[in-house]
């Protein structure tokens, strides 16, 4: 840990003691750094305040709270958070969130998320160029994207003089690149070109490359849509991320909604230890109120402390084991 980051730990760990003692004067014990922020445990209580831009804060949280074998986490954070407030409200019991407003607690009062954009009719008029190149069309915060196996390939978007356009390559760098490179080409021809060489690569047996490394939780998405059998429910339909996504280099969990026999199922797919699972579960759980929650990862990487955690969410939860396609 580096000075700097020493001095910030330190700064925050005061920051929790003041607050916490202030607003429950019986809450006593010392405040420990993670990776997401601060916590303080206190028998089954365990308050933590996370710092901005910490990586999985509400997983860390969850996780560190598991450990100290918390029955209620409090979760304090500096601003009014939409999407923090529609994760806790999947969860059972839900934590309890605390906006730190100068030297008081708060209930944090965050405004619900927002609705999810939809294209408009002159991107959604490019659908059928994206369908008939083979690709899976994905429409995410008013964005169409065409995905081959969970893979972007191509995006359309609107240029700021209004023409509608659709971008061939993977992810926005290259979609850039591609625009330079192969203005005199068709789309049709760019589209082709990228689609084969990404199917080339992103196929069991094709050994390690950069196509095949990136987006894998797209991946077995695809698959199960493409065959939701796999996963043990009838029919599967894709689903928005509650959030924007920031590129292809991602590793958001994704989701898919589906049935079995006459119960919703949202799956929610992954791949390695990742703990943003379950709050990416949560929200969902939190804003689509599925009946069931079906937690979809290589058998390997079905590790204790996710599974642990799963079991804190409001609807039933399970989890089913996809083959990775990515294996040599």
């Amino acid at each position: 840990m580096t000075l700097d980051a020493d001095r910030v730990a330190g700064l925050a760990k005061t920051k929790l003691e003041g607050l916490v003692r202030r607003a429950f004067p019986e809450i006593v014990g010392e405040a420990e750094t993670f990776n997401a922020g601060v916590g303080l445990a206190h028998d089954d209580l365990a308050f933590v305040y996370l710092i901005d831009d910490a990586p999985s804060p509400l997983a860390a949280a969850l996780a560190w709270g598991k450990r100290r074998r918390a029955s209620q986490l409090h979760v304090i954070v500096d601003r009014p958070d939409p999407l923090l407030a529609a994760m806790a409200a999947g969860l059972h019991p839900s934590p309890l969130l605390w906006q730190a407003v100068g030297a008081e607690l708060q209930a944090m009062d965050a405004p619900a998320l927002a609705p999810r954009p939809t294209p408009s009719d002159a991107v959604l008029a490019q659908r059928g160029l994206l369908e008939a190149a083979g690709c899976d069309v994905v429409l995410e915060h008013g964005v169409m994207i065409g995905e081959i196996l969970g893979l972007e390939v191509a995006r359309v978007v609107v240029e700021p003089d209004g023409r509608t356009l659709v971008r061939v390559g993977v992810g926005l760098y290259d979609q850039e690149a591609h625009a330079l490179m192969h203005a005199d080409s068709s789309v049709d021809e760019r589209l082709d070109h990228v689609i084969a060489e990404v199917r080339r690569h992103r196929r069991r047996g094709a050994g390690p490359h950069p196509l095949n490394r990136v987006a894998r939780q797209r991946w077995l998405r695809s698959l199960a849509v493409a065959e939701p059998a796999l996963v043990g429910v009838d029919v599967l339909e894709l689903v928005e991320p509650l959030a924007p996504r920031g590129g292809i280099r991602e590793d958001e969990p994704v989701a898919a909604r589906g049935h079995i026999g006459d119960a919703t199922v949202l799956a929610v797919f992954s791949t390695g230890i990742d703990l943003d699972i379950v709050p990416v579960a949560a929200g969902h759980v939190g804003v689509d109120t599925p009946d069931r929650v079906l937690l979809v990862l290589p058998e390997r990487d079905h590790h204790d402390i996710v599974m642990k955690m799963a079991a804190h969410l409001r609807a039933p939860a399970a989890f089913a084991a996809m083959g990775d396609p990515w294996s040599s």
